[in-house]
């Protein structure tokens, strides 16, 4: 006990440790905006399927329909 309290007083060398920023990465190379949207419970129910058979969040579902419907 006494070796870790003399450690902490000691201080923590952070040096190694870089600046990431806050939060996750953008998905892509410009800043990404949050979007709040509500969704009845069959539609949610039908996206948490989708995103769980194809192993990816339900945020990239949601990208992936909207980049589908707006840029085709």
């Amino acid at each position: 006990m006494r070796t870790t309290r003399c450690e902490a007083e000691a201080g923590f060398d952070d040096s190694h440790i870089r600046d990431g920023g806050r939060g996750r990465p953008s998905p892509g190379t410009e800043p990404a905006r949050t979007v709040h949207v509500k969704v009845d419970q069959p539609l949610y129910q039908a996206l948490a399927q989708r995103a769980e058979a194809e192993s990816v969040s339900v945020s990239l579902v949601i990208r992936r329909a909207l980049r589908r419907y707006l840029l085709a």
